[in-house]
């Protein structure tokens, strides 16, 4: 007898480190779906098995499932961290992204026993079990690109699409949108599966739910793009100096600016093709242009010479009401040809530990060294993203900005007609970084319906269509220019229309298996009560 209980111990332990193992591949998978190996299949691989997992365990063990699944993706996607700053942040960043998932890992299974509890006809568990599937999926995406301190907008699964037959449904749905929706149709079958084969074997089975999976994938991807009419063009010129603008980067005071200066000129000498518009990157007119005769002078001459208005890049520092310690921002400015400043923008969403230290005395008594690298406290921006020239509504983002919903939700409430990102991506070197978030940035363009100028010091520079095609690109890590006739829309999609109102209900739909059990607790007490009387 107790070499049975034995065996089956052994038989136990050996089919749990089988589903942590298949945990890490998943996660492992998720990254390679990412750009930049972008194997787009790999994604939808690594859905389903993590799904089925969580499926199959209980709370306490899909906890450990998502954690094994969180850091097999984390840690290897987010390491270009480590190229300057070491494994500290990359651990602490990676840690709080793996806090998410193995919350949900926990959530997931707890949930779907309440669904068995509650719901007794195989088609209703089958829908609700998906719903909770997808829906948690989404509510754990916008979670984290909220909490804590604003959150941390990347790994999107929606990312892995983006060379997908799949990916325009995007304009229609939002990116949270689509993400509910592909991962609910990919995911019937799985839930079917765990019903079918593990709750409650039939004698005959329906293959409906499969059916239904295939049928709405396919038909998701010949969703066509939702297309706005063209209202006009504007003709921009990108600049991508290739500079030394890392933090630690060895160089001269005035390099950066020089870089872009000088790939700017060499573009006017050869270009006959009137400009509406220069875009340097982020940082590229380096700190308190604003305040720079020299700097400011020498704009206003190139701007000048192309007859157009230069948007740049700058750290500024302004005055607190008369205080001797400055207020700093990221900011983004567009010069004119008479030297005016006609538009600044200040980064809404700055970094923290990056850009500013949240709690600095908490994390010095940790990390003294770390923390006292992050020398300026940049403030949140107060200034508008959209800023109308020209007729022409410009909506800002500077780096990671793009990449939260919220600041997309603001460039299409204030119906930004174009969209202008400037970054510096010199801090990750020759990572697949720079991929991740054009790709996180092609996506937000898609669902607005808007063209998008993403400028880098180092690349990757692109200027795209609202489909999210490629006009013009230059190869990243080399000093060049782009110009592009670029498109201009006015009216919104359905995903700048209804997607934010999509994302909430499958945030609510989490909470659909907790509703029913509420009704299904009054209707048991009932039941007794009449059994008593």
């Amino acid at each position: 007898m107790s070499s049975v209980a034995t065996e089956r111990g052994r038989s136990g332990i050996l089919t749990r480190l089988g589903m942590l193992a298949a945990a890490a591949l998943c996660g492992w998978c998720l990254d390679l779906a990412s750009p930049d190996t972008a194997i787009w299949p790999l994604g939808i691989f690594a859905a389903m098995v993590f799904s089925a997992l969580l499926l199959a365990a209980r709370p306490l063990f899909g906890a450990l499932i998502g954690f094994v699944f969180a850091l097999a993706f984390w840690l290897p996607h987010i390491s270009w961290l480590t190229l300057y700053l070491g494994p500290v942040p990359w651990l602490a960043l990676a840690s709080v992204m793996v806090l998410w998932a193995t919350l949900f890992g926990a959530l997931v299974p707890f949930l779907t026993r309440v669904t068995l509890r509650c719901y007794r006809s195989r088609g209703a568990r089958t829908v609700v079990i998906t719903l909770l599937l997808a829906g948690s999926w989404v509510l754990r995406e916008l979670l984290q690109a909220a909490v804590p301190y604003g959150g941390f907008s990347w790994g999107r699964f929606a990312a892995t699409q983006v060379n997908s037959p799949f990916i325009e449904a995007v304009s229609w749905f939002g990116i949270a949108g689509f993400t509910g929706v592909f991962l609910f149709l990919v995911l019937l079958p799985v839930s079917w599966v765990y019903l079918v084969f593990v709750v409650d074997p039939p004698l005959t089975r329906s293959f409906f739910a499969p059916a239904c999976s295939l049928l709405g994938v396919l038909a998701l991807a010949l969703v066509p793009l939702y297309t706005t009419p063209k209202t006009g063009e504007i003709t921009i010129a990108g600049v991508q100096g290739n500079s030394k603008s890392g933090i630690f980067d060895d160089r001269e005071n005035g390099s950066v600016f020089a870089d872009h200066l000088a790939a700017s000129k060499t573009l006017l000498e050869g270009e006959e093709t009137k400009l509406d518009l220069i875009v340097w990157p982020e940082n590229a007119a380096e700190f308190n242009i604003d305040e720079s005769p020299l700097h400011r002078q020498r704009l206003v001459k190139l701007a000048e010479q192309a007859d157009a208005p230069i948007l740049v890049g700058s750290v500024l520092a302004d005055p607190v009401n008369g205080s001797d310690k400055p207020r700093y921002t990221n900011s983004a400015l567009l010069f004119n040809t008479d030297g005016k400043t006609l538009v600044r923008y200040d980064k809404i969403n700055p970094v923290p530990f990056a850009e500013y230290m949240p709690h600095r005395e908490f994390y010095r008594a940790l990390a003294p060294e770390l923390v006292d690298l992050v020398a300026l406290d940049y403030s949140h921006g107060q200034t508008p993203a959209v800023a109308e020239h020209r007729g022409t509504r410009l909506g800002i983002g500077i780096c990671f900005d793009i990449t939260f919903d919220r600041h997309a939700e603001l460039l299409g409430s204030d119906n930004a007609e174009l969209i202008l990102a400037l970054t510096n991506n010199a801090d990750f070197g020759k990572t697949d970084e720079s991929a991740q978030q054009l790709a996180l940035t092609k996506l937000q363009g898609i669902a607005l319906g808007r063209s998008v100028v993403n400028i880098s010091t180092v690349g990757m520079s692109q200027i795209l269509d609202p489909s999210g095609h490629s006009l013009v690109a230059i190869p990243a890590h080399q000093a060049g220019t782009i110009v592009a006739s670029v498109p201009i829309h006015s009216e919104k999609t359905a995903a700048t229309q209804f997607g934010a109102l999509l994302s909430a209900l499958w945030c609510a739909a989490v909470c659909a298996p907790l509703i029913n059990f509420r009704f299904y607790q009054v209707r048991f007490k009932q039941h007794n009560l009449k059994e008593k009387h």
